[in-house]
């Protein structure tokens, strides 16, 4: 221990800022020393993100020491908050942390925090002071930092002026003076590390509650998908009592940990702590060659050692014969190697076995010993690669990327992994002739390179994948496109982190975009989408692929689309395709049938598989797999009169309810079979008995008074003449809520008559009931405003007026004559009209308009003739009779 001590001391770059989170793991934080105390209505726990970022898997910000681990995320939407308990802090704190936002989805206008000191820590927290608070823009896709002191009394926020653009890391350093009155937290915004402490951005002093005790940090998601903490990446927590404890330079380093196994106690050389009880401590220790060093305690305390008797006094032990203690008793040692403990002479150990100083059941190859048997702390294999460290072994998980080689495979794995298989195209025709991969993998296989669409044409080039055809126009065309497939095997899935390709483009292609999409979200999402500016020239490009494609373990394909062409004649080609990321294997687990979809699967119908088929949950506990209401979860409800409706007062979870028990729990008096579920009743404004349309209705188990009904059918709840099956009236309202206003009634043109002669002005009008004074039921006045003129006025030739309307100031140089009695009928006509004459006739009748035009002519025999005037436009017309030299005219208004 001392040793180490020494070490620790004389590096020669020592970290003066206590690191109190690197989050150097994976999974929830809540399994990882982080404990959560308050879960929400629905548990979503903060997890690590293990995704390339700034550096390795962490967030970064210049100046401060190379981040390690991995990073925290919030999720919009999600609820949860946890705390770390922290200790050395009183009067003043500090903490620190890096801080990026991926977008600003569930951030609202008037915010909401996420993070600050609590005075308590564990499953209960209390008193949060201070609370950093974060809240949309005003700029899309930017955000702002606040912060408010404390919780008590009329607290409010502070925010900073500047808006930080989404996808940006940030540092954020929170300072609470907790000694003076009232306390006060400031907020500093990206400082710059290497300076002494500035004036903070902000600092807000409101609020009434007290501090008195630094006891833990924590972190918080809540709110909803659309206002709450929104999607923020943390990472790199430090809390101090300076602020130069949580803004270290880059040139110390970040920590030392150390292991310690030891009896009944321990106490830290130079600091004189003392600890009694096994867990993680954290010490600083002070000015540690020029600024501060974190040392972090993995301590085991032991209620002692094994010895062992030494019965012949050769100095090898019994392996049966045992005490346990702090300190060597007499005649005891600490070796079990004695095969013979009564004769000095025999029993010498003969096999070797290995030191298992971490406990991960692998031994050391350099520290050995033999014995009789396997002694405490010892194996039988030398495999552990360090056994120091029982994270690290054989069976160990290797995270990538972070120097440590923790499944002893002799080097560490790199999070975008290898080359999975390569397109490598050979040859010189059309289709190219090797169009599969160089070699398929063990654990996936790769389908044929395609080139899909019919205006796509092969051209001929050696040894790559060569098309012209492409669309010009800037739409995609999603039958057109160069794909590929990769489907892994049985229970082992994919993580698929890039693509790398090299393509070319023709020197007639002008400058296209190249365009990739996969099937995961039915070529939707755009994975890379690139205007190519080089024409002739071969480019390497990369996709790199989100973390959708993590751990994939069904067919995935991957599709590139060309468009923008600049003439359909230019070549796109391909070469050197490959697919590079990890395989990672897959457990196979009993997976139940669940064919009611209810969640809860049927125990007598299992499938082994390493993914849930479709229709098959991880859980066996369903009690009727036919009917989804009844589950372990269902709520049944007390029905005393058996009237199926149940008491929402009293119910049962579970699969077998108690007798006389329901799935309703609506019953409005569970005393009562007459009287069982509540009704929607509809507001009637205009209490024709039908309820408004646009009413959402008010649920109740009794009418709740004059004025509602349980139907909204009403289509106009302001007049109570208009309702469904209401008799339609003639008053320009929808009566029976069908087919429009005043439907079904008859509509006739009535014409505007001024003069009162019964002769209208061509200005009509269509009512369904007949007007006020002032209309007529025929039109062709000439003159609306003189009585004396109209169709049948008699006509006073030679005055200059025209008062028959028949066009002329005379009888249009006609002859009155006289025939025999003619009437005419129906005049005025909208169809067709009958001549009657009281003899027999033999005349020539002619229809002829006001401008002297005949229209028509026909032989009239007998005493009666028809005329058809239907195709005739509106207006006056004379009826000329001609029968042996004598005419005869007759007017007719053709409606």
């Amino acid at each position: 221990m001392k040793k180490l001590l020494l070490v620790l001391f004389v590096l020669p770059h020592v970290l003066k800022a206590q690191v109190f989170e690197s989050f150097n793991f994976n999974g929830a934080l809540n399994a990882n020393g982080w404990t959560t105390h308050n879960a929400g209505t629905v548990p979503s726990p903060q997890q690590t993100l293990t995704s390339s970022s700034d550096q390795g898997n962490s967030l970064y910000y210049t100046g401060l020491p190379n981040s390690t681990g991995n990073r925290n995320t919030l999720v919009a939407g999600n609820s949860e908050d946890v705390n770390k308990a922290i200790t050395g802090l009183s009067g003043v704190g500090y903490f620190s942390m890096l801080v990026k936002v991926t977008n600003t989805t569930g951030l609202s206008t008037t915010g909401d925090y996420f993070t600050g000191f609590a005075a308590t820590s564990g499953a209960n927290v209390t008193i949060f002071a201070p609370r950093v608070f974060i809240k949309a823009g005003t700029t899309p896709n930017t955000f702002q930092l606040g912060v408010q002191n404390t919780t008590g009394g009329t607290p409010s926020q502070t925010y900073g002026t500047t808006e930080y653009p989404v996808g940006q890391t940030i540092m954020v350093v929170v300072k609470l003076n907790a000694a003076v009155s009232p306390i006060q937290a400031s907020l500093f915004i990206n400082p710059n590390v290497a300076l002494p402490e500035p004036a903070p951005t902000v600092s807000n002093s409101s609020g009434t509650n007290t501090f008195t005790n630094f006891a833990s940090i924590f972190l918080r998601q809540a709110g909803s998908i659309t206002a709450g903490t929104g999607n923020i990446e943390i990472d790199e927590i430090r809390s101090g009592s300076t602020w130069e404890s949580v803004t270290p330079e880059n040139s110390c380093i970040t920590s030392a940990t150390i292991n310690v196994a030891t009896c009944n106690s321990y106490t830290v050389p130079s600091l004189g702590e003392t600890y009694t009880v096994s867990g993680t401590y954290f010490d600083t220790i002070p000015n540690a060659v020029g600024c501060d060093s974190l040392l972090t305690i993995n301590l085991t305390i032991t209620t002692g050692i094994t010895y062992y008797a030494d019965t012949d006094g050769d100095g090898l032990g019994n392996p049966s014969a045992t005490t346990i203690g702090c300190s060597l008793p007499v005649g005891y040692v600490t070796n079990s190697n004695d095969c013979n403990d009564a004769n000095p002479t025999i029993g010498l150990p003969t096999t070797t076995y290995y030191q298992d100083a971490d406990g991960d059941t692998f031994g050391s190859a350099t520290a050995t010993i033999l014995a009789c048997s396997l002694p405490v702390g010892y194996v039988t294999n030398n495999l552990d690669c360090n056994d120091n460290n029982p994270l690290v072994n054989p069976n160990g998980t290797d995270i990538p990327d972070n120097g440590i080689d923790e499944d002893c495979s002799g080097t560490d794995a790199s999070s975008l992994g290898s080359i999975i298989a390569t397109y490598e195209f050979q040859g010189n025709d059309c289709p190219t002739p090797v169009l599969g991969v160089t070699a398929q993998p063990t654990n996936a296989t790769f389908s044929d390179y395609a080139a899909n669409g019919s205006s796509l044409v092969c051209a001929s080039a050696f040894n790559v994948f060569n098309y012209s055809g492409f669309n010009t126009s800037a739409a995609i065309d999603p039958a057109q496109y160069f794909a590929f497939s990769v489907t892994p095997s049985s229970c082992v899935g994919i993580d698929a982190n890039m693509i790398k390709f090299s393509h070319r483009i023709s020197g007639s292609g002008g400058s296209p975009t190249v365009t990739v999409r996969s099937s995961l979200d039915n070529y939707v999402a755009d994975l890379y989408a690139e205007v190519i500016p080089l024409t002739g020239t071969v480019i390497t490009d990369t996709v790199f692929l989100t973390s959708a494609f993590d751990n994939v373990n069904g067919s995935v394909e991957f599709r590139f689309y060309v468009t923008n062409m600049a003439s359909s004649g230019a070549t796109y080609r391909h070469d050197n395709v490959s697919l590079i990321g990890n395989f990672n294997t897959l457990t196979p687990q009993n997976f139940y049938q669940d064919a009611d979809g209810d969640g809860f699967g049927n125990a007598t119908v299992v499938v082994s598989e390493c993914a849930a088929p479709a229709g098959y949950v991880s859980n066996n506990t369903d009690c009727n797999d036919v009917n989804a209401l009844v589950n372990p979860l269902s709520v049944w409800y007390q029905d005393l009169d058996n009237d199926t409706y149940g008491n929402s007062t009293v119910s049962f979870t579970g699969c077998v309810p108690p007798a006389n028990y329901v799935l309703n729990g609506t019953d409005c008096n569970d005393n009562n079979v007459a009287i069982n579920g509540p009704a929607t009743y509809y507001v009637d404004v205009d209490n024709d008995g039908f309820g408004s349309s646009l009413d959402t209705g008010m649920v109740a188990c009794s009418n709740p008074g004059a004025g509602y009904v349980t139907n909204n059918t009403d289509c106009d709840d302001a007049e109570n003449t208009v309702y469904p099956g209401a008799p339609e009236l003639c008053d320009g309202l929808d009566n029976d809520c069908v087919n429009g206003v005043d439907d079904g009634l008859t509509f006739i043109t009535y014409y505007e008559d001024n003069d009162g002669d019964n002769f209208g002005s061509s200005n009509s009008v269509s009512l369904c009931e007949a007007p006020a004074s002032g209309y007529a039921l025929v039109d062709g006045d000439c003159n609306d405003n003189n009585a004396g003129i109209n169709p049948d006025a008699m006509e006073i030739a030679d005055n200059g007026i025209d008062e028959n309307c028949d066009g002329t100031d005379n009888y249009a140089g006609l002859t009155d004559v006289t025939l025999s009695a003619i009437s005419i009928a129906p005049n005025p006509t909208s169809g067709s009209i009958q001549l009657t004459s009281t003899v027999d006739m033999n005349a020539l009748v002619k229809v002829i308009d006001l401008q002297g035009k005949v229209h028509s002519t026909l032989t009239w025999n007998g005493k009666n003739i028809s005329l058809d005037l239907t195709q005739f436009t509106s207006g006056i017309y004379l009826i000329q009779t001609v029968e042996n030299g004598s005419t005869r005219i007759d007017r007719v208004v053709k409606n």
